[in-house]
């Protein structure tokens, strides 16, 4: 009989260290720019955390905001176009901060950390209420720590702070079946947890 390999989901969720956002509301977003070029802050956050085998993994961040006026419309549409004309200045960005969260929990960890293949994209969608969308995705080498068939996640981003505006959903590879985690998830789903 083979074993399943184990995904051992450990995930502290406690202070304020790494990607930390702010208590009191989801706008101490982990990068300048983007909405905080508008006067607004986003309405929440998520992110989405895809672990592969190897320990590394795929991470989508939404910054959300909800389009209720004219003059937050007008903001995110200015928003997208700056997005659209100078990419590269608003992927730059996140990515320095990306990386300096990845060099401070290869400090922690000891595994060698890399972040690449920075994306970013603004759209509106209708949610079903209208929100823009500022979405960045990026691969994080290591962020897991593989050890034989287990795959122990969490300790990259020890401290990491969610409010109730801001969510952490971690998937796992197929063939894996969950552990254990810490805290207690607020959602166990098939192939994935959620904070």
């Amino acid at each position: 009989m083979k074993r399943a390999p184990v995904l051992l989901a450990v995930v502290a969720l406690l202070g304020a260290v790494g990607l930390a956002l702010a208590a009191g509301g989801a706008g101490a977003v982990p990068f300048e720019g983007g909405f905080a070029q508008m006067d607004v802050e986003p309405d929440d956050v998520s992110m989405a955390v895809a672990v592969q085998p190897d320990g590394d993994a795929q991470w989508t961040v939404e910054y959300r905001i909800r389009l209720g006026t004219d003059e937050e419309e007008r903001a995110f549409e200015q928003l997208r176009a700056d997005v659209e004309n100078d990419t590269d200045a608003y992927t730059a960005r996140f990515r320095d901060r990306m990386a300096s969260t990845a060099a401070t929990a290869e400090s922690a960890t000891g595994r060698n950390m890399t972040v690449s293949n920075a994306t970013v994209t603004a759209e509106r969608r209708e949610l079903p209420q209208a929100y823009g969308v500022l979405t960045y995705r990026f691969e994080w080498t290591n962020f897991a720590a593989v050890d034989g068939d287990r795959l122990r996640v969490g300790d990259a981003v020890d401290g990491l702070f969610l409010d109730g505006s801001s969510s952490l959903i971690v998937s796992w590879p197929d063939g894996y079946r969950l552990g254990e985690t810490t805290p207690e998830p607020s959602e166990v789903r098939e192939g994935s947890v959620v904070w």
